[in-house]
């Protein structure tokens, strides 16, 4: 028997505001340049987003220079390059492994076609998907409260946690992004609507093509249906049938677009390391103070129908990107819905506030204006610096490592997979996943070592010297990095590139 359906009003238009005084309009500024009835609502809402906007430039301007702004960059432009050819996943295990969806790789390998410039192209999809996700946060938000003050709070500091706590995501070459858009407009959708069964097949078709682009963001569809199953089983068995239904889809798709060999590869075994989860503390401890409001936030609204789905939805993305962090590769990406959680929790707290009967916090009180700065995690997050004039420094070097790889007979490996797809070198050596690979037996490394004694390689490209490289190395073993060191010799060394030619 399935419990009523779930009201979806909200607080904020239903409770009339409390005033004070006669007068609530922001008076004119006194000749001492301050307002008589307090800071209005609206100008700490635009200071606060005017400054997440000049953090937001560095990235910006990133994001058209000619450098690589993420490892990731020319391992997906490469991958658009074979979604073309429909060569996504021939074999099970290989030197090159395509272990994300084939979405994505299509969409902008098509686009590229038209357009030029897969990398571009992507980084432009890449910051159109977030400002989608900082509206949808904004809307969500304006859902639950009623007012759009709230919302833009919610979205602005969406924006902010991107930028300071991934600022190497905001604007780079990579899926995360479209597939986070996707995945935030269902749930949108979900809060917004009834659940009716169109609404429902609607918000599962959005997670499947989220699930398309990257197929790890679970803590949503999985916030939905639990929601949906206190609400009602029926509901919830439906959005689980479509949910089936669409996977299943989804792998016929991705096979016959991709390759036979996509869930193999989908499966492709990664190293994970017990001690590197507990590092994870890099990503949780600056936001101490924002999580601990958050999680008794949700505590204390888990029972209440209007709130529950994203009170689940904190638990479900912190216990998830505390578990994925200890994955090989992983970074503060594995917390991207936490951030998501955090920011529209935060907005609907600051509705909460200032819509109290505390007197200091009411419209015109002397101290609302310090309930939104004491929400935003600002004190505590260093920003990763981007320098606007050096990337006119770094983006010479790139192209001139490009021209040197370029004029190198025959392949060449690089780690920056980014100068080599510049180059028009053939994508034959992936070097993270295939290290990955050869640690857990998948792959034969002696294979490779062979391969550059007998100097098949025109060049070799890593980030720094091979003999001053970390052992073990996220991206070479260490049988791979010794015949480097034997057989090649440095011709190219500058920044956070070195080019190796046969000796």
């Amino acid at each position: 028997m399935s419990t009523p359906e779930r009201s979806r009003e909200t607080s904020g238009s239903s409770q009339p505001e409390r005033r004070i005084g006669s007068s609530i309009g922001v008076e004119k500024l006194t000749a001492r340049g301050i307002f008589k009835e307090g800071v209005p609502d609206w100008l700490v809402l635009s200071l606060l987003l005017f400054f997440v906007l000049l953090t937001f430039v560095g990235p910006l301007v990133r994001a058209f220079s000619h450098v690589e702004v993420n490892y990731n960059e020319g391992w997906n432009a490469y991958n658009a390059q074979a979604a073309l050819h429909h060569n996504l996943y021939p074999y099970k295990y290989g030197w090159t492994t395509v272990n994300y969806p084939f979405l994505s790789f299509y969409l902008i390998g098509n686009l590229s076609r038209v357009f030029g410039d897969a990398v571009m192209i992507g980084r432009m999809l890449s910051l159109i998907s977030l400002i989608v996700i900082c509206v949808c946060v904004g809307g969500i938000v304006k859902k639950l409260t009623g007012h759009w003050g709230a919302g833009v709070f919610a979205a602005t500091l969406s924006l902010w946690l991107f930028i300071a706590m991934a600022n190497s995501y905001v604007g780079m070459n990579d899926p995360q992004m479209m597939a986070q858009a996707c995945i935030l407009a269902a749930f949108l959708l979900y809060l917004h609507s009834e659940a009716s069964n169109g609404m429902i097949l609607a918000v599962a078709f959005l997670f499947a093509l989220g699930g398309n682009i990257k197929h790890n963001l679970i803590a949503a569809p999985l916030a939905v249906f639990i929601d949906l199953l206190i609400v009602s089983r029926a509901k919830a068995a439906r959005f689980g049938l479509f949910g089936i239904a669409l996977l299943a889809a989804s792998f016929y798709i991705n096979q016959w677009l991709g390759g036979p060999f996509f869930v193999a590869q989908m499966l492709t075994p990664r190293v994970y390391s017990i001690s590197k989860m507990f590092f994870s503390t890099s990503i949780v401890l600056p936001l101490a103070v924002s999580l601990i409001i958050a999680a008794a936030w949700s505590i204390r609204h888990l029972r209440e129908r209007k709130y529950r789905a994203i009170a689940i939805y904190f638990f479900i993305s912190l216990s998830l990107g505390i578990a994925l962090y200890g994955g090989g590769g992983t970074v503060a990406n594995m917390f991207f819905d936490c951030f998501l959680a955090i920011s529209i929790i935060m907005g609907v707290l600051l509705d909460f506030l200032w819509r109290s009967d505390y007197p200091l916090l009411r419209k015109g009180g002397p101290w609302r204006w310090a309930a939104p700065l004491v929400l935003f995690p600002m004190p505590c997050i260093d920003i990763p610096p981007v320098h606007l004039h050096p990337l006119i420094a770094e983006s010479k070097e790139f192209k001139s490592e490009v021209a040197f790889l370029a004029a190198q007979p025959g392949p060449a490996i690089c780690e920056s997979l980014l100068r080599c797809y510049d180059a028009g070198k053939p994508y034959i050596f992936d070097p993270f996943n295939s290290a990955s690979l050869m640690r857990l037996g998948k792959l034969d490394g002696q294979l490779l070592v062979e391969r550059i004694a007998r100097k098949e390689f025109g060049a070799i490209q890593t980030s720094q010297p091979v003999i001053e490289m970390s052992r073990p190395n996220t991206n070479f073993t260490d049988d791979v990095m010794d015949a480097v060191e034997r057989y090649y010799k440095i011709a190219v060394q500058d920044g956070n590139c070195v080019i190796y030619v046969p000796r």
